[in-house]
């Protein structure tokens, strides 16, 4: 069985010199190299957020130069793909902060949770 691995942080992202664009931060180029992969296939889940999209933009930019393949699993209005299968490809899953009991509650009523 492959080795898993849970990382929790605050903040995974950290600002350049150029306004409003960011880069990943230690803690994040951690869990890229906890992953074991050689190109990880990072997951973004931004349900805190409300899979805000200038957010998913955002996280999408800091990995355009990384090594990483890059998706994301949205549930709001409604999943834009099965949920088992993205959680199955990837190799970090990367989630974004905000509001906790409406990313718990869309996660149960997904399937996310388990």
């Amino acid at each position: 069985m492959t080795e898993r691995w849970i990382v929790a942080s605050s903040g995974g992202f950290v600002p350049t010199d150029r306004w409003g664009v960011m880069r990943p931060g230690r803690i994040f180029e951690r869990a890229l190299d906890l992953s074991g992969a050689a190109d990880p296939r990072v997951l973004f889940v931004h349900t805190a957020s409300g899979d805000d999209h200038k957010y998913l933009s955002a996280s999408y930019s800091a990995l355009a130069s990384t090594r990483c393949r890059v998706d994301h699993l949205a549930l709001f209005p409604q999943p834009n793909r099965p949920v088992k299968e993205a959680v199955e490809q990837a190799d970090v899953i990367w989630v974004g902060g905000g509001s906790v009991a409406n990313l718990l509650a869309l996660w149960r009523l997904h399937g996310v949770d388990s």
